[in-house]
C-alpha cells in the first residue's frame, strides 16, 4: 500500500504527468463504456437479421445492416483506444507496470533484472509467434 502511494505522490514528477493521467482517465472510461457493446451489438445485429430473414421483415434487415456499420465503426474505436490504453500504462505508469504489467507469455527474467517487461501488446503478439 506505501509503495503505490509513494509512486502515487512522487514530488519530483513532472508537472505534465498529471493531465497525461488524466487524459488516460478519460480514455480507459470510453473504452470500458465501448466493450459491453462490442460484446453485444453483434449479437443483437445477428437476431435482427436472423428475423428479418425469418420473417421477411425488410424494418429488421435495414435495421441489422445499420446496425453493423455502427459495428464497425465502434470495433475501430475500440482498438484505436486499446491500443493508445497499452502505450499509456508503459509511459504514464511506468513503476507499476515493472511490478504488475508481466503477460503470462513473459519470462519474468526482465523484472528479476530490474527492467520493466512492459512492450506493446503488437509486439508481444510477434514476439511468441515462432516460438514453440
Amino acid at each position: 500500500m506505501h509503495t503505490t502511494v509513494a509512486l502515487l505522490a512522487n514530488a519530483a514528477a513532472p508537472p505534465q504527468l498529471l493531465p497525461a493521467r488524466q487524459l488516460m482517465a478519460f480514455t480507459l472510461a470510453s473504452h470500458i463504456l465501448l466493450v459491453p457493446f462490442g460484446v453485444a451489438l453483434p449479437f443483437i445485429t445477428l437476431l435482427m437479421h436472423h428475423r428479418g430473414l425469418r420473417r421477411g421483415d425488410e424494418v429488421a434487415l435495414r435495421l441489422a445492416r445499420r446496425w453493423s456499420a455502427v459495428m464497425a465503426v465502434q470495433f475501430a474505436i475500440g482498438v484505436v483506444t486499446g491500443t493508445v490504453l497499452s502505450f499509456e500504462f508503459g509511459l504514464l505508469w511506468p513503476g507499476m507496470m515493472g511490478r504488475w504489467g508481466e503477460t503470462s507469455s513473459d519470462s519474468g527474467s526482465a523484472s528479476r533484472h530490474g527492467r520493466s517487461s512492459w512492450r506493446p501488446s503488437s509486439s508481444r503478439s510477434t514476439s511468441t509467434a515462432g516460438a514453440g
